[in-house]
């Protein structure tokens, strides 16, 4: 869990808060 959420942590900082936002709900699910 730590580690996806370090994965959208980088991933905010290449593609932005709405790409960090739809991540975080796909992690929602997936988790």
């Amino acid at each position: 869990m730590e580690k996806s959420a370090l994965y959208i942590y980088n991933q905010k900082k290449q593609h932005g808060l709405l790409f960090d936002i739809y991540l975080y709900l796909l992690s929602c699910f997936y988790i």
